[in-house]
């Protein structure tokens, strides 16, 4: 193929932030793509999860047609209301990468999140986050693709803890996942000279963010739990991250000039944002108050022992009297779920009820107040058929509730003994990050056809695969949601180069790898310390 391209993936880099640094000087790498090409805000998707986001970019479509919603499923387990976590299988869309490779190009992965188990593809796949581990035989395509690499075994495919690990340990695991991530990259290069496109995603931006974002904030609640020599020494951190991240942009770049073309494209990007999560809305003890839900008295609760979940999270689980319960939140955005006859393990509403529900549920949520301010909270609350559609949109939360800055809801079941229902995130005893995923990622693009020194405000996540496809000269499926982003080509490239587009693809069949026992469990507490359970 004669047009050669390299995506880097920056998990969680935030659009605002990044602009701050490259003004800085701080990213110079960065800033030579910028200068040279195109560089804009990436809006992101309405539930903003990792693996909602990066399905919804790989497939330009929306979730209610690939299915991903959260890392868990619908399935119940042992008719509990504990969700199964979930693996790419769950992604019902044609990948970006299969496109390719049913096009003849000859394609890298590494590390893009929620790629386990690991497809065939015209070149080779390393699985990312939630991969069991390095030695599972699902996490790399081909088999062999990693027995000569000497390096596999310092190989780090994510960060284990985060809040409870001493913060210069946290920084140093940090710095050795990027170095090893690089290391792969650059061996892989070395290996794979006939590639014509490479996306490697590093997600330490993304793990930095969520632990150390109240060091840059100063106005983050949590700084009260820091001592003056501790905010002065991890001020930079996340700049630093980043500053790391650069330098190492910048080692893939010169490898891939010489290993693969001098001539090629170069996207940089994100999938979300980080915002500042300073004071936590606990949705069921809210939907409590409003006559929606109803909590066991505490002598009755019986803990969901099955699993080992995070010791330090009060889930919902064995607390709730679902003969009583017509709504309920779950998870760290805080979805709501009617409590559905037939769908739910003990659903007590009737298909009928649901719309009425629904709309007396909109009403109650958006009134919700800040004691301490008395200010109203809620942005708005949507139902799933006013944010997705298509054929998968019954795996949806039923509605999501989005809060002003600073405010995010919970699906918990924190101090039940207490009247509040908004916490401030300042408690070295709770289990909340202080930095969490919102907001609009970054779209960076340069390259022989893409115009210099712009910017543009219209980039939505869903438009970077038909974008991409586009820049490589090759035809849109159809049935894709998301468009060319044709602001950023030339107008000569333009002209020359109508959009074309075929029909829709089907999604390659093969890869049914569930987690074993064993694997499932390893994924559960994976999550749980990524504050997704």
């Amino acid at each position: 193929m004669e047009e050669k391209l390299l995506i880097i993936g920056w998990d969680g880099a935030p659009s605002k932030l990044i602009k701050t640094f490259v003004d800085r000087g701080g990213l110079p790498n960065l800033e030579e793509i910028i200068r040279n090409g195109y560089f804009g805000p990436l809006e992101t998707v309405p539930y903003v999860m990792s693996s909602c986001a990066w399905s919804t970019m790989v497939t330009g479509k929306n979730a209610g047609k690939h299915g991903v919603f959260d890392f868990y499923s619908n399935k119940f387990e042992d008719n509990s209301y504990f969700r199964k976590p979930i693996n790419a299988n769950a992604r019902e869309e044609i990948e970006l990468w299969n496109i390719l490779s049913e096009h003849g190009v000859r394609i890298g992965i590494v590390n893009v999140p929620f790629t386990y188990p690991a497809v065939k593809v015209n070149g080779f796949m390393v699985a990312g986050m939630l991969s069991p581990s390095i030695d599972d035989r699902n996490f790399v395509y081909p088999n062999d693709l990693l027995n000569d690499y000497e390096e596999a075994k310092n190989y780090i495919i994510d960060l284990e803890g985060g809040k409870d690990t001493p913060k210069d340990q946290f920084i140093e695991n940090i710095n050795a996942m990027l170095e090893a991530r690089t290391n792969l990259i650059l061996y892989l290069l070395e290996k794979n000279k006939d590639l014509d496109v490479l996306f490697a995603v590093f997600t330490a931006p993304d793990r930095v963010s969520h632990y150390f974002w109240h060091f840059c904030d100063k106005t983050h609640p949590y700084r009260k739990n820091e001592s003056e020599e501790d905010l002065q020494k991890y001020e930079d951190t996340i700049l630093k991250i980043y500053e790391k991240l650069d330098e190492k942009l910048g080692d893939i770049i010169k490898k891939f000039e010489h290993e693969i073309s001098k001539d090629f494209s170069i996207v940089v990007v994100s999938d979300h944002g980080i915002s500042s999560l300073k004071k936590i809305l606990h949705l069921n003890k809210y939907l409590e108050k409003k006559g929606h839900l109803k909590f066991k008295q505490k002598e009755e609760w019986k803990e969901f022992q099955k699993n080992v979940l995070n010791k330090k999270v009060s889930y919902i689980f064995g607390k709730v009297d679902w003969s009583k319960t017509k709504a309920y939140a779950i998870g760290k955005r805080g979805a709501i779920y009617i409590n559905l006859r037939g769908r739910e393990p003990k659903g007590i509403v009737n298909e009928g009820e649901y719309e009425n529900l629904i709309e007396k549920l909109k009403k109650d949520l958006k009134g919700i107040k800040d004691s301490e301010t008395s200010e109203v909270i809620v942005e708005k609350v949507r139902s799933r058929d006013e944010l997705f559609f298509g054929r998968n949109i019954q795996k949806a939360p039923d509605m999501l509730i989005f809060l002003k800055n600073g405010y995010f809801p919970f699906g918990y079941a924190f101090e039940l003994d207490k009247p509040n229902w908004i916490s401030v995130n300042d408690r070295v005893d709770l289990p909340f990050v202080t930095g969490i995923e919102s907001g609009d990622g970054i779209l960076c693009v340069k390259g022989k056809n893409i115009k210099t020194d712009v910017t543009s405000e219209n980039s939505r996540i869903r438009d970077f695969t038909p974008t991409l496809l586009y820049l490589l000269g090759l035809p849109i499926p159809r049935d894709m949601d998301g468009r060319v982003v044709k602001e950023i080509f030339r107008e000569s490239y333009l002209q020359e180069n109508p959009v074309i587009y075929e029909p829709s693809r089907e999604q390659p069949r093969g890869r049914k790898q569930e987690f074993s026992k064993g694997n499932m469990r390893k994924i559960k507490e994976r999550l749980e310390k990524l504050g997704y359970f």
